[in-house]
């Protein structure tokens, strides 16, 4: 059956494919292209109803953050550790749209990053959770974070005046009637610094790494395959549908296994039965 069940998830169906109700979502969405990579393993669906993320107090933007935690206990065996542990790379200020409070609030614990140090009041709220100030790429170095007061959650380092990133930035604050983004000086480090060192610090590789930046992803994913410390699952933005992240950890293993919201994939270092996926959304 290749209609489209609303919430529910299809294996390898292309969005031309599917039949939408009750969304706000634009039809020029629904015909951009679609990723190869998606088309080989991914399961789709549209964010959890309102009322689930109400009863379950999800705080992620689309239900990211409970597909992570039905993973995890579909396959509690093998991570009988306690506790499980995140990396948020991108956290903002940690509580809007985040995908690891949640988690953090079942227990589990890990690491913050984020560059914009005036977001701290709210991410050092996360008790069980390591703040750090700083970017993420491929290389370390200083980079310049473009942002604003009220658009924060859209900073980014890509400065291509005609990006993707800028552009939307340029809208959001428009919207928020704000003057203009400003530009700060921020350090950056490479995915492999930290890695090594949430390997140190906790003893093992995160169950769980998001990478949310922008723009920036692919340079993250590149300098993650070059650390050899591989987190179970990631969560990846994929807001212009590129396959550069799908070169590096397809060639490593990974799975993208199910895609949310038409850009948020969530990408596997394990083999997952189809009926523990389907499980997270009937």
């Amino acid at each position: 059956d290749h209609s489209f069940n609303f919430y529910m998830p299809h294996g390898a169906l292309p969005p031309s494919k599917w039949k939408l109700s009750h969304s706000q979502i634009a039809k020029g969405d629904i015909l951009q292209e679609t990723p190869s990579h998606w088309l080989r393993d991914s399961y789709f669906a549209w964010d959890l109803k309102d009322n689930e993320f109400s009863r379950k107090k999800l705080s992620s933007h689309s239900g990211q953050d409970y597909c992570i935690y039905k993973l995890i206990s579909t396959l509690e065996i093998e991570f009988s550790h306690e506790p499980h542990l995140f990396l948020d790379i991108g956290a903002n200020d940690g509580l809007t749209n985040s995908s690891t409070f949640f988690l953090e609030i079942q227990g589990w614990k890990g690491i913050l990053i984020e560059p914009n140090v005036e977001l701290n009041n709210t991410l050092l709220s996360r008790k069980n959770s390591i703040v750090i100030n700083t970017a993420i790429s491929d290389v370390s170095g200083i980079g310049i974070l473009s942002t604003s007061n009220k658009a924060h959650m859209l900073g980014t380092l890509i400065e291509d005046p005609n990006s993707f990133s800028i552009q939307v930035l340029n809208c959001a604050v428009n919207y928020f009637n704000e003057n203009e983004f400003k530009k700060i000086p921020v350090s950056v480090i490479s995915t492999k610094i930290i890695m090594e060192f949430f390997l140190k610090q906790f003893g093992m590789p995160p169950n769980f790494l998001k990478i949310d930046v922008e723009g920036k992803e692919h340079n993250i994913v590149k300098s993650l395959v070059s650390s050899g410390i591989y987190p179970d699952f990631i969560e990846i933005e994929n807001n212009l549908r590129e396959s550069l992240c799908d070169q590096y950890l397809s060639n490593i293993g990974y799975k993208c296994i199910i895609v949310i919201d038409a850009h948020i994939e969530i990408w596997s270092f394990h083999d997952i039965k189809k009926e523990s996926i389907l499980s997270i959304f009937y």
